[in-house]
């Protein structure tokens, strides 16, 4: 007993000396005691038939290819990590988009819900989808309204009502840190930057509807 309480004082006494020489002890302490950051997704969509569809009526997003970019991995994270089991491919959401406009008319969106199976959509307004300001250095910023609508009655589930205005959706914006940026300079250097914008933002938008744990160093977490 006498021994054991001994190596336990001079554990305590170490202790105490690091700590006075300076706070790296403290933080190393406080590092591994600390619990991951957790930020909760905003709106727990119900597992039913789902499609992504982004409305780019101005033509936001160029090419086209950028918009499956960011449906497909908004589709990819709610499978990976949201536990959702039918979601439809975005595809036939733009393709039934494209066969029921008439004459300059887009469809509702009910109406392409309706036409891929749906019982949900993700609506994706897209506001803004830059690479540059200036046509040289790099400036990436990605804007969108994002809304979860009823096919079947119309309404909108999220954003809830009593927050946000009919009509509106809850305001994304995405950028690229500029420590990031410097992968992107050279040859090529402006297209992989557009898909990397294109892959953040579906991320980004995905994250509204999944619980996502991130380690200390700021990476994200799979699914908890």
């Amino acid at each position: 007993m006498t021994h054991s309480i001994t190596r336990l004082a001079g554990f305590f006494a170490s202790l105490v000396m690091l700590t006075a020489g300076g706070c790296n002890i403290a933080a190393t302490v406080d590092a591994i005691i600390r619990p991951d950051p957790v930020i909760e997704a905003k709106y727990h969509m119900r597992n039913v038939a789902t499609v992504v569809f982004i409305d780019d009526r101005r033509n936001q997003i160029s090419p086209v290819r950028l918009r499956r970019q960011i449906s497909d991995e908004l589709t990819a994270v709610l499978m990976e990590e949201g536990g959702m089991t039918d979601m439809i491919s975005p595809r036939d959401a733009m393709a039934a988009a494209r066969r029921l406009d008439t004459a300059g008319t887009p469809a509702g969106i009910d109406q392409i819900g309706a036409a891929v199976g749906a019982d949900q959509v993700i609506y994706i307004e897209a506001l803004q989808f830059r690479i540059t300001t200036d046509g040289l250095s790099p400036d990436p910023l990605a804007l969108f309204n994002v809304r979860v609508l009823d096919v079947e009655t119309g309404e909108r589930l999220f954003p809830e009502k009593e927050k946000f205005q009919a009509g509106t959706g809850h305001p994304i914006q995405v950028i690229v840190p500029r420590q990031d940026l410097g992968q992107f300079i050279g040859s090529g250097g402006m297209t992989k930057l557009r898909r990397y914008l294109a892959v953040e933002s579906g991320d980004s938008i995905a994250r509204l509807f999944v619980t996502t744990r991130y380690t200390q160093g700021g990476e994200k977490m799979k699914r908890l």
